[in-house]
């Protein structure tokens, strides 16, 4: 088992990524990126939302990326260039080390069978699936299971405007 789906790693991951977004989360899905990278590294894809992981278990862990979050803050003020937004507070204590936690776009470690199709949308796009997880969560706890329910309805909205 890769040690990014250790549920030592895996359950507090999904904790922190289930309180950044507002609903629950769980990874179902792992790209694994340990060859470009010389930590324990991955994105894990759930419904409407991907999370970059990268595990380590070197002392000093959580100093190390908390860092590389300073850093990545850094260039994102400076240079005024879009950097990839912390997971809560970006990194997370598990036994043994520490996780660093980002948003990610699937589109950045190629092609998948994603819910963006492998295209990076951007804040707009991860609203849009956000507010679309949302509503496939509201209709399944209210038994409905017609996801397309209401879709012909904004189309039509849409066009007589």
């Amino acid at each position: 088992m890769p040690p990014l789906l250790d549920p030592m790693v895996l359950v507090p991951v999904q904790r922190a990524v289930s309180a950044h977004l507002g609903l629950p989360w769980t990874g179902d899905r792992l790209t694994d990126l340990a060859d470009r990278s010389s930590h324990r590294a991955g994105v894990l894809e759930g419904f409407a939302f991907s999370v970059f992981v990268k595990l380590s278990h070197a002392g000093g862990a959580g100093a190390q990326f908390s860092a590389e979050l300073a850093g990545l803050e850094l260039i994102r003020d400076r240079a005024r260039v879009l950097t990839p937004t912390p997971i809560g507070p970006g990194v997370i204590d598990v036994p043994g080390g520490a996780v660093l936690l980002l948003e990610a776009s699937t589109a950045a470690v190629g092609p998948t069978s994603s819910s963006s199709g492998g295209f990076c949308l951007g804040s707009r796009g991860r609203r849009l699936r956000l507010l679309t997880a949302r509503e496939h969560q509201r209709r399944r706890a209210s038994g409905g299971n017609n996801c397309r329910v209401g879709w012909p309805r904004t189309r039509a909205r849409a066009a007589a405007r």
